[in-house]
């Protein structure tokens, strides 16, 4: 789905055309609020994703490397954007993923 189709996320964010909202737009995008100060990010983005497309990942990925942070990245085959329980395989895959960055990031802290 295109980000101003009339029914996408986005439109739906903002309330109303990407056209006559335009100044709030930016704020709906995480990317306005990276900087050297950003926590680690895990992002996963499936391949039948059609609600966010794949570029705005891959942008958000590229934000956070440019501005020092830490950002681990999956691109999981056979989800969708909500990760309905559809494919069993990609969840055991994915699983391990998750749990190290949460060890590797938030074991031991308060």
């Amino acid at each position: 789905m295109k980000l101003d189709a009339p029914n996408s996320f986005l439109v739906r964010f903002v309330g109303g055309p990407v056209d006559e909202k335009n100044p709030l737009v930016p704020l709906a995008n995480p990317i306005a609020y990276v900087s050297k100060d950003t926590p680690p990010f895990f992002i996963a983005h499936g391949d039948k994703d059609d609600t966010v497309p794949l570029n705005q990942s891959e942008l958000l990925v590229e934000a956070l490397r440019k501005a020092g942070g830490t950002v681990t990245f999956e691109f999981v085959k056979g989800t969708s954007h909500d990760f309905a329980p559809d494919n069993q395989k990609q969840y055991e895959r994915l699983e391990p993923v998750v749990l190290a960055f949460f060890d590797k990031h938030l074991k031991g802290r308060p």
